[in-house]
């Protein structure tokens, strides 16, 4: 959704860099280092590259990486999970750079309608 409506804005596609960690086609990036290596790859040669890695939490140590794409790199990061306890531990820290973390809940439907469903 964020991708797309950087994309309504004028960005290269060629500088929006996706990634789930979640499908088979990812699944030989399991190291913070192998995540460094391929993403920096794919880099856009100048100006700033968008990542989006979803369900991030598959790579070990990936906060490490994540950490060294903003020192070294002009890069936006959009990082996801469906772990709750992803975010807990996380240490990113990257002086003069905004990091926000927004955590979210799983939408119920029932909850939504505003009726009971018998889950809480």
């Amino acid at each position: 959704m964020i991708a797309n409506k950087i994309k309504e804005h004028g960005v290269d596609s060629k500088r929006i860099v996706e990634y789930s960690f979640d499908s088979m086609q990812y699944e030989d990036i399991k190291t913070a280092r192998l995540l460094y290596d391929e993403i920096k790859r794919r880099l856009a040669p100048s100006g700033k590259t968008y990542l989006f890695l979803d369900e991030i939490q598959e790579v070990e140590s990936w906060e490490r990486a994540v950490n060294s794409f903003m020192t070294d790199f002009d890069v936006d990061i959009y990082v996801t999970g469906s772990n709750s306890r992803m975010l807990s531990s996380v240490d990113i820290d990257i002086p003069n750079r905004a990091v926000c973390v927004v955590s979210c809940v799983p939408i119920v439907f029932c909850g939504v309608l505003g009726v009971s469903c018998g889950i809480w």
